[in-house]
Parts: structure tokens; C-alpha cells; sequence
């Protein structure tokens, strides 16, 4: 069944909109209260607004000079009511207002933090379309929604980063994109005519607040407080795993050492040694994975989340899971299939961060060795050189004909992507003004891009850049990629113990 995307006979800019959207909940440092950072991307962010209300230069201070245009759909009118931060009094509103959802068009990435509040306040649904901000625990839609059933046909959430409407049917929830309400998150419905409909949010302590069994921690790596286990499969199919949500000094920590194979001894996590002859015969040498390369991976995947966008770091949540039942921080899917029961294995992946960053180890080294019978090669093929690492990379995500049937474009000379484009997360490539969005690049480019050009939180860089080169256009081919020579020797200097 064909999919109506929502409000598009609302305004044109909907089908402008681009970019990403992610909850960064902010670490709580005491005796600070709780608080919610919310990431946004270059391009069209919708986000929950759980601050204060404020003047809009007081509420987004941390984004001044990164914005040039705000939106919000008053439900009431049934039309969209702007702000110019250029011309603030030609606008139709000039502050910030609790608990409402607003769109953001970014010219930059930026990051910002709002206080968690202390209520839950209900959510009123008016008939026809309604942008709303969602407060309760984390539960399915149709029981988050419960009031308005048989109402409402498909709910819809914004997913910026890949310039994706992702929907909700009530009758058809295993085909859905998603299947849960998520605490902190934006979301669009259409109630049909009648009366208003008032959400009132579950109460009581959130996913994974409740104390649970602690799993014994991987050797030299922070211990992982109060991960639990797996209750039942999801509705969607998926496993409903809950996880602590990792500091990000844990997570640096944990992939220095897995980089190292220090940071687990547990055989269901073992690491074969790595081929290094193009040939594939012989010469093999100790498992070694560049720090730097699981750090880029773990961000392009999941931001160094281990749960949800809506558990703060430091508490525990249900384990951020994706549509196609990828898991955790590094979003582990190959070897996670269904069954009545999640293994041994499983379960350490799907609940705790140090294995999950562990099993990436692994499956990286995996793909390695598909080399030269499955996968091209980089030549000279040293696993010691970052560029080597190209191949694996890529088919970390999604490589072969399987990638053309799903409509993902991770060769780099595939003619469907823009060309020239600059590097990702380069300077060149924020200032854009969404010209090349994350849509744009091959997988690789993603990882490489952030390896030279890092992301900073809260101003600073979550680790030191290198200077990681890229193949020259046309070396891998199209459509059939081949082995090519490496652009780059670039190295990374991370020892396992560093902080």
C-alpha cells in the first residue's frame, strides 16, 4: 500500500525538509538538574521543545548564528505560523513555548540543552493535523494513543538524517517503520473530525529504571551498571533489550581497547586473525582494528548510544534498536536473527555496550578476511593502515547487488550521487546549506568523513581528526568494484590505554 506523506498540501517546505534529528540526553552532573540535549542537524530538524518557554535568542543561545528559520503548525488554524530570527517582528511568534514541536532549518550542525521536566503534561490532539511533542514512557503506539483509536490512520516521525518520513500504520504495525512512542521526540497524526482528543502520558519510572541483574563486565573495560536482559520480542519482531547508556569517556575508553583486542577475553566475541596477503593465502597477522575507525562507526551509527535517544547517560533504557533489528551502539545486526528466545550471545550484545562495541570488532574482522574471494582489497592490505580498511567498511553497512534491490548508493562512483561533493562533516560540506546531505554520501564516505572531520559536543572535538584520504574518482569502478592501491597511509596512534 502506497504511503501518504503527512501535510504535504500543507506547505511546500515540507518537501524541502532535510537533515537529521536526534535527543542527546546531556550527562547530569550533580547537583545540576537533568537535562535533555537535543542534536541537530544541517537542514530540517522537527524536535521537541521541553524547555521553558522563552524568547526564541534565549532558548537556542547555544545555536545563535546556525539557524535561519523556525517553524511550528498551530493544529487549531491548521496552518504553519514562522519566525525569522532576521526580522523577528515580521514573524508570527517570537518564543519558544513548552512542550511544543517546532521545525528548525540549521545552516550548521548544533547541539542545545533544556532542563528535563518535571511533569508529564497530557497531549491535546485537535481533528486534522497535529505536530506534537510526545512526554510519557516509551509504549507502543496504539497503547500511547489509546484515546484517540480509530481515529487516526498512520502516524509519522521525521528522521533528518536520512531525509525519511518514517510511519505508522495501527493496523498493519509489523510493516511500520516504527512501533513505539518514544519520551522526548517530535511525531505528526491526523485525527479525523470530532471532538478533542487529550493524551494522557503512562506514569511511573521510565524503561530500565527498575534495578536488574549487572552482568559481569568484559576484562579492563568500565564495569556496565544495571544492563538488563531481554523480556519478550517486540511488536515489531525485534527484541525489547535493555541497556545502561554509556558516558561518553566509557565509550572512548571501550573502543581504544577493543581496537586492541583488550577489552574483552569472552570466546563468543573472538576475533580471528587478519589475512594480509591480497591474495587471501596466508600471511596472517593478530586481530587489529583502528580505534578511530569504531569511533567513526559508533557515531555515523548511533551517536555513542547504547539505548534510547531519551535515556540520559549514565541511567539505563531500552536499547536503541533500528527497524531492521539492528542493535545498540554499534548496531549490530548479522548474527542477531529472531527466534522464541535471544542467545547467550545475543544478549550481551543486545544489553550491554562493551560487547556490543566487541561483537563490531568481530564483524569487521569478518569482513576483512571476505577479502579477495567476496570483497576487493586495498593494497598493500594492512590492517594497520586506516584506508585498508575501506572495503570492510563499507560492507559493514551494505555491499553486492542486495544494496541496488534496498536503493542504498555506497559506491562512490555510483552516477546517482552528486559529484564533486565535499568531505563529510567537512567544513565545506556544513556550510552547504543541505546542498550535499547525508543521503549524498556512500557509507565509507560517512565514516571517513567524521575520522578526518570529528563532531564536537558542547564545543569540543569527541576525538583528535587524521588526515584519512579517499580513493580518487573512478579507482573503485562502476558498477563492479575492484581492488585499487591506497590513497592515504594514514595511521592511528590510540594506544589501549589511553583515556
Amino acid at each position: 500500500m502506497a504511503r501518504s506523506r503527512p501535510a504535504l498540501r500543507l506547505l511546500a517546505i515540507i518537501t524541502l525538509m532535510a537533515g537529521a534529528l536526534s535527543v542527546r540526553p546531556a550527562v547530569a552532573q550533580s547537583p545540576t538538574p537533568p537535562q535533555i540535549g537535543m542534536l541537530l542537524a544541517q537542514g530540517w530538524n522537527n524536535f521537541a521543545y521541553a524547555g521553558p518557554t522563552r524568547s526564541v535568542p534565549q532558548a537556542l543561545a547555544a545555536l545563535a548564528g546556525k539557524y535561519d528559520s523556525i517553524w511550528t503548525w498551530e493544529p487549531n488554524a491548521q496552518r504553519w505560523l514562522g519566525h525569522n530570527p532576521l526580522a523577528p517582528a515580521a514573524g508570527d511568534f517570537n518564543e519558544l513555548r513548552q512542550n511544543q514541536a517546532y521545525w528548525v532549518r540549521m545552516n550548521a550542525p548544533g547541539e542545545f540543552f533544556m532542563p528535563v521536566p518535571q511533569s508529564q503534561p497530557a497531549v491535546v490532539l485537535n481533528s486534522g493535523w497535529n505536530n506534537f511533542v510526545y512526554q510519557g514512557r516509551e509504549l507502543p503506539v496504539n497503547n500511547a494513543l489509546a484515546p484517540a483509536g480509530g481515529r487516526y490512520v498512520t502516524v509519522w516521525r521525521w528522521d533528518a538524517a536520512r531525509q525519511l518520513w518514517h510511519g505508522y500504520h495501527p493496523e498493519a504495525s509489523v510493516a511500520s517503520d516504527f512501533t513505539t512512542l518514544a519520551p522526548f521526540r517530535a511525531y505528526f497524526v491526523k485525527v479525523a473530525a470530532g471532538p478533542q482528543v487529550a493524551v494522557v502520558p503512562a506514569s511511573g519510572p521510565p524503561p530500565g529504571a527498575l534495578a536488574a541483574p549487572t552482568p559481569v563486565p568484559a576484562a579492563g573495560a568500565t564495569a556496565t551498571p544495571s544492563a538488563t536482559s531481554v523480556a519478550a520480542p517486540r511488536g515489531d519482531g525485534c527484541y525489547s533489550f535493555k541497556s545502561y547508556q554509556p558516558q561518553l569517556t566509557e565509550v572512548t575508553r571501550a573502543q581504544n581497547k577493543a581496537g586492541h583486542l583488550q577489552l574483552t577475553t569472552d570466546p563468543d566475541l573472538r576475533t580471528a586473525p587478519l589475512e594480509t596477503q591480497p591474495d587471501g593465502d596466508g600471511a596472517p597477522v593478530p586481530a587489529y582494528v583502528p580505534p578511530a575507525l569504531l569511533k567513526a562507526i559508533g557515531w555515523v551509527e548511533s551517536g555513542w548510544r547504547q539505548a534510547s535517544f531519551a535515556t540520559p547517560r549514565g541511567q539505563n533504557g531500552s536499547t536503541i534498536t533500528s527497524t531492521s533489528c539492528a542493535y545498540g551502539l554499534m548496531q549490530i545486526l548479522s548474527g542477531m536473527e529472531i527466534a522464541s528466545n535471544p542467545s547467550a550471545k545475543q544478549l550481551k550484545i543486545g544489553g550491554d555496550y562493551v560487547a556490543n562495541i566487541a561483537a563490531s570488532v568481530q564483524l569487521l574482522g569478518i569482513k576483512w578476511n571476505f577479502a579477495p574471494d567476496i570483497l576487493p582489497v586495498v593494497l598493500p592490505r594492512n590492517p594497520r593502515v586506516l584506508e585498508n580498511w575501506y572495503y570492510p567498511v563499507w560492507a559493514y553497512h551494505c555491499f553486492g547487488e542486495i544494496c541496488d534491490v534496498l536503493g542504498i548508493h555506497n559506491n562512490p562512483d555510483d552516477p546517482a550521487l552528486k559529484w564533486p561533493r565535499p568531505a563529510y562533516n567537512s567544513p565545506d560540506q556544513l556550510s552547504s546549506t543541505g546542498a550535499y546531505a547525508y543521503s549524498e554520501y556512500p557509507y565509507q564516505e560517512l565514516v571517513y568523513g567524521v575520522i578526518a572531520h570529528p563532531p564536537t559536543v558542547s564545543g569540543a572535538r569527541v576525538w583528535e581528526p587524521l588526515p584519512v584520504k579517499l580513493p580518487a574518482r573512478g579507482a573503485v569502478g562502476y558498477p563492479e568494484a575492484r581492488s585499487f592501491m591506497q590513497p592515504g597511509n594514514t595511521l592511528d596512534p590510540t594506544a589501549a590505554t589511553a583515556p
